[in-house]
Order: structure tokens, then C-alpha cells, then sequence
């Protein structure tokens, strides 16, 4: 059997625009503030503010157009209809291997035995069930299936051929952020901040002006290499998660859940993560958006000569 995106969107909750609207109104400040903060570019012209309008976020329903047109095969109806219950059918195991030192203690009582009756022998059908019925749903890996595209499908940064805010957007797909949410097992409004936070990475990357007011020439931004703009925005989607724990305490934990579903230009950062510090790719980013270069390899060439002159002739080995 054969899905199309615009089949399986039909199957995202009802409440889901509503979800990613309440994401939008209660987050959209405080991600461009962690993003001023942890880049130190800005997307206004001046002062401490920070323009909203300047790159709108828009709610979008449907899919990208990397996703029109594209189907899921060889997999069943009933694999899609279990598939955002994985994490429901996992729970339900957990749970009972949890529950059998308890019931194998009340057994050994007069007073447990009496308590549970014959009620025992329903765990382990019911252990079965969930095992069949995760068996089912994993044979339609949907999340892998739409992130495979290699290009950011559950939001996208739009930006025009000239240095312009109009020119600029962020939209969200929430329809496709819903089903993907279902899948991975995750609160919508978990999903929704990991993206939201990724798209607006990409416009300040792109358009945050530095202390000179410089940003990143459009030409040379379109034309850089796919690995470090990813690398680039997924490295501040980490930094802006692991300081939003305050306000939503799962987005961390989902921006972990997503990664390994991503294909590698969105885990190139990882290591950047590891090894070096904020201020070392920080000058490392500014170069390249300087020089108006946009290679992987530059960047990280700029990257391992800040962390020399940053740590001094001690690192130099």
C-alpha cells in the first residue's frame, strides 16, 4: 500500500494549529533573545530591541514542496494508522515488567492472591498484544521517511535574492510538525519549539548583523555549503533547547529524540558541540560570513585556529 503526505496529513490532531499557534505566541520572543545572546548578531537595526515582523513566523498548513508528490510505500494501513502509538505500545511493556515483582509478591500472600484472583494471566496476553501491535506500527518509519529529504520539512527559512527583510520568512508546517510529533511520541509543543528555534537560527545566521552591522552577503549564503548552514543552525537549535529547559522542559530531550532521524549535514555540529566552545565557533561563523566564503571545510579550518589562539601554544600539538 502507498501513502501520499497529503493522505497522512489528514490523520494530524485537531488541536494541532492551535498547539503550534499557543508555541509561536509563548516562544517566538524568548528564542530570538537566546539567539541574540548566544551569536551576538542582531536582526534589528539597532539598539536592544529585536523586530519581530522583521522575519515573521508563519503558521503554514499542508507540506513543503520537498514534500509534495512524495509517497510512502510498502507499508500497511494498519502500520500507519499504530505508528503514533509507539511510544504508547513501549510504555505499556515498561509498565508491565515494572508491575511483576509486585504481582509476584502478592502472590505469595493469601490476602494478595485473593486480591488479584485469576487477573494474572491477563498480563502476559496483554504484553503480547503490545508487542504484535509495536511490531506493526514499526514497519512504517514515517519520521525517517520525511526527514530523509535532507532539507528542513517540518519548517522552512525562506529568504528573497536581495538583502531584505520582506524578502525573509519562517513558516511552519504544522500539520507535518503534528504528525512527526505523533510519531517520535512527543508533545507537539516540544516539536514545535525544536523547529521553530532551527528556522530562526537560519535567519539570524544568515541576516543577524555583527558589531560592524555586516551579515551575510544572500549570494554567498545560497551558494554555501548545505552541511554548514545546517551544522550552523542545528549548533544554536542546542545551544537555544538546552537554555529553554526553564520554560519547556521536554524540548531538550526531543531535540535529542530527532537527531538520529536527520540525515548527516544536520549532525555536523555535534562535534562542535563536543570540542569546541561558543566563542570559537562564534569567530569561526563570523569569519566565513565575513570573507563571504561558505565551505564546511574553511569553517572548520577557522574553527580549529580559534581554538589555538583562544587556548594558546599549549593547544597548538
Amino acid at each position: 500500500m502507498s501513502f501520499s503526505i497529503e493522505t497522512l496529513l489528514k490523520r494530524a490532531p485537531r488541536d494541532t494549529l492551535h498547539r503550534v499557534e499557543q508555541v509561536k505566541a509563548r516562544l517566538n520572543t524568548s528564542i530570538r533573545r537566546l539567539l541574540r545572546e548566544e551569536t551576538a548578531l542582531k536582526l534589528s537595526g539597532g539598539g536592544d530591541g529585536d523586530d519581530r515582523t522583521s522575519v515573521p513566523v508563519r503558521l503554514v498548513p499542508g507540506a513543503p514542496r520537498r514534500l509534495i508528490g512524495r509517497r510512502f510505500d510498502d507499508v500497511t494501513g494498519l502500520g500507519v494508522t499504530l505508528a503514533p502509538y509507539q511510544h504508547t505500545l513501549r510504555r505499556v511493556q515498561e509498565s508491565l515488567d515494572a508491575l511483576e515483582p509486585a504481582l509476584s509478591a502478592l502472590m505469595a500472600r493469601t490476602d494478595g492472591r485473593a486480591l488479584v484472583g485469576d487477573r494474572a494471566s491477563h498480563v502476559d496476553p496483554v504484553r503480547e498484544l503490545a508487542a504484535h501491535l509495536l511490531a506493526e506500527a514499526t514497519k512504517a518509519d514515517l519520521v525517517r521517511w520525511a526527514l530523509e529529504v535532507d532539507e528542513d520539512v517540518l519548517g522552512v527559512y525562506e529568504y528573497g535574492c536581495i538583502d531584505v527583510f520582506p524578502e525573509s520568512c519562517v513558516e511552519l508546517y504544522w500539520g507535518v510538525i503534528g504528525l512527526c510529533a505523533g510519531w517520535l511520541g512527543t508533545p507537539v509543543e516540544d516539536l514545535a519549539a525544536v523547529v521553530l528555534a532551527h528556522e530562526l537560527a537560519h535567519a539570524y545566521t544568515h541576516l543577524g548583523r555583527d558589531i560592524d552591522g555586516r551579515r551575510w552577503d544572500v549570494n554567498a549564503f545560497q551558494d554555501s555549503d548545505h552541511a554548514l548552514k545546517e551544522g550552523l543552525a542545528q549548533y544554536y537549535t542546542a545551544r537555544v533547547c538546552r537554555r529553554l529547559s526553564a520554560q519547556l522542559p521536554g524540548c531538550w530531550a526531543v531535540y535529542e529524540t530527532l537527531l538520529p532521524y536527520q540525515p548527516a549535514p544536520y549532525r555536523t555540529h555535534v562535534a562542535w558541540l563536543a570540542d569546541y566552545t561558543p566563542e570559537e565557533v562564534r569567530y569561526a561563523m563570523l569569519a566565513v560570513r565575513r570573507e563571504a566564503r561558505g565551505s564546511l571545510e574553511d569553517f572548520e579550518r577557522r574553527l580549529a585556529a580559534a581554538r589555538r589562539a583562544m587556548r594558546g601554544d599549549g593547544d597548538r600539538a
